[in-house]
């Protein structure tokens, strides 16, 4: 008994499956927009890549951080300057620059104390316009704060010890 083979149909289907192979692989790329979606596409340039999106990601993260910090901030600047025009005592307003009294101290006439109370709004302390979206810009930031902080001492110091 003899059995006839068809080689060239045999090769046909091979060469038909191997190309369906490849276009499958080719519009898998296509659709996903990734030239590397799995390890066999290429071990080393999938672990490469999945660092550079992992990074890509964090950075993303950390611009957003930023914008909130940025907008945290000015919300912040803005509730300085406000306490500064609102803070009141007897009627007069304490923390805009403007206030001068004199404070009796003593039993006998002419025993006062003068007081006055700098500027303390958000521009005068140069809070007003700080920048986080940059490292330099952080760190000018963190550095004007540290100065205004140490205004706000100074003066809650002197009225302390007045």
């Amino acid at each position: 008994m003899r059995i006839n083979q068809n080689n060239m149909a045999i090769n046909a289907y091979r060469n038909l499956s191997t190309n369906n192979i490849s276009l499958g692989k080719s519009l898998e790329k296509l659709s996903s927009g990734f030239r590397i979606n799995r390890a066999a596409d290429d071990a080393a340039g999938l672990v490469i890549s999945q660092g550079l999106r992992s990074q890509v990601s964090g950075l993303r993260q950390a611009t957003r951080n930023a914008q909130a910090a940025q907008a945290e901030i000015d919300q912040l600047a803005g509730e300085v300057t406000r306490i500064s025009d609102q803070m009141k005592f007897g009627g007069k307003e304490l923390l805009d620059g403007t206030f001068n009294g004199d404070f009796q101290i003593g039993a006998n006439s002419g025993e006062t104390i003068n007081i006055t109370i700098a500027d303390t709004d958000a521009t005068t302390l140069g809070v007003n316009a700080l920048v986080v979206a940059t490292g330099a810009g952080a760190a000018a930031a963190i550095t004007a704060l540290d100065t205004a902080i140490g205004t706000i001492s100074t003066i809650r110091g002197d009225l302390g010890a007045k």
